[in-house]
């Protein structure tokens, strides 16, 4: 691979560069009775899901918004609906992890010469909030949230 031309690396952000499954674990725990990785792919399925779909409608709402929608149907899809669990798994956004290499590999691209940026269906703020969270808004060059276009991936009126 010819590295020469690479300038730039193109992250997104939830569930590349940030764990989404960091707490599955602790809420298996905390919530015995309830099947957790399922709630979570369901979760995830739904919240991709529901993007394009309001893509395609040319319509927007918000990432935050979409993402308590689409878990607000795991959680009646797997009848738990329970307002306890629903807090627990929405704080995954608010205590965010990054996977445990991602740092050093975002270090390594620096120290290389490469600028790196995140895309994400994210907000900005969202974005902002968990690089200052993980400590690694010093090795993020630039953030681009589809909230500025107010259209989600993977649509080209994005770039």
């Amino acid at each position: 691979m010819n590295l020469s031309k690479i300038k730039v690396f193109l992250f997104d952000a939830f569930g590349t560069l940030f764990n989404l499954s960091y707490a599955e674990e602790k809420l298996i725990q905390e919530f015995p009775t309830v099947d957790i990785p399922k709630i979570l792919n369901i979760w995830r399925t739904h919240q991709l899901e529901y993007s394009w779909r309001i893509s395609l409608m040319e319509e927007y709402i918000d990432f935050k918004t979409l993402t308590e929608r689409a878990l607000d149907y795991a959680l009646t899809s797997t009848q738990n609906e329970n307002e306890i669990l629903k807090n627990a798994l929405m704080a995954i956004y608010q205590e965010p992890k990054t996977f445990e290499e991602v740092p050093q590999v975002l270090k390594s691209l620096q120290e290389a010469g490469f600028q790196t940026a995140i895309l994400s269906n994210g907000s900005s703020q969202m974005l902002e909030f968990s690089m200052e969270k993980t400590d690694i808004q010093n090795l993020i060059h630039q953030t681009i949230s589809v909230e500025k276009v107010k259209i989600y991936k993977p649509s080209p009126k994005i770039l």
